[in-house]
């Protein structure tokens, strides 16, 4: 993922003219201000808008700010420092290359008739899914036939409710799930025994145009 330029107050899904245009753009339903909500709609209004949030979601000595997408909510201020990881931090925006990313995801027991195109709903019926679940990337049979390798690393399942819920994904393999080359999947226990779940990346719309064309 190839750096963009961005510039202050032009960026992120809480920039005004961002919001707004989100809003207009996609029909979403706001939620009143003179009712009071609970927990569960603020999660998952800000899964939906791709927003990270607390330990489940930006690990404590482990998260990185550009794969808690920090760089694009206008968290970062590549003139400052010092600070723990200011020299990998930097070195990542010169270069321009980010491998990974923490976006949304639509979460579907397998086999499900879902697929990438449809859309980021919730479900009350789903249940929450323990964060930190390690997920994995297969190669669809028959996708690739000169490059039939298990693709590198994996992805980790983060805060979520719904049936719907945020993710730290290699972008290589969110690519390659777009293109029908790729399936994320995870197992978890269930009431009868181990169940399968389809992960299906959703790029927030907020997000900034990018140049692929350089990263690997």
């Amino acid at each position: 993922m190839r750096r963009t330029q961005l510039e202050p107050g032009t960026y992120g899904p809480l920039a005004w003219e961002t919001a707004y245009w989100f809003a207009q753009e996609t029909n979403v339903t706001g939620v009143s201000c003179d009712v009071a909500q609970d927990e569960t709609q603020f999660t998952l209004h800000r899964i939906l808008h791709g927003v990270p949030e607390g330990r489940d979601d930006i690990v404590p000595q482990h998260a990185f700010p550009m794969d808690s997408n920090m760089d694009l909510m206008g968290g970062l201020d590549f003139r400052k420092g010092c600070y723990v990881g200011q020299e990998l931090t930097v070195r990542t925006y010169h270069t321009g290359v980010v491998r990974k990313r923490i976006m949304p995801v639509l979460l579907a027991p397998a086999p499900s008739p879902k697929t990438i195109q449809s859309p980021l709903e919730p479900n009350p019926s789903i249940p929450t899914l323990p964060v930190q679940t390690s997920i994995q990337a297969e190669r669809l049979a028959g996708s690739s036939p000169t490059n039939s390798t298990r693709p590198r690393g994996t992805g980790t399942l983060l805060s979520n409710a719904h049936g719907v819920g945020l993710a730290l994904l290699r972008l290589e393999h969110v690519e390659g799930v777009g293109r029908g080359e790729l399936v994320m999947s995870f197992a978890q226990m269930g009431d009868k025994g181990s169940e399968s779940w389809i992960v299906l990346p959703k790029r927030p719309a907020w997000w900034p145009v990018v140049d692929n064309s350089s990263s690997q």
